[in-house]
């Protein structure tokens, strides 16, 4: 990983396996759902959600 590249994206969001509503942290960023532990293909580089995966 490329430190220069990362985004920090603190963002809310609803899960797409269990369907509940994940907040953000506001000190970090989260990189899964904290409720069923899954997460979704979204970055290339953490942040840049370039990723056109958006499997689960």
């Amino acid at each position: 990983m490329d430190v220069a590249k990362f985004i920090m994206r603190d963002e809310e969001f609803i899960c797409d396996v269990c369907g509940k509503h994940v907040s953000k942290l506001s000190y970090t960023a989260r990189d899964h759902c904290p409720f069923c532990l899954c997460s979704k293909h979204v970055d290339n580089n953490p942040g840049d959600r370039l990723c056109e995966c958006h499997g689960v």
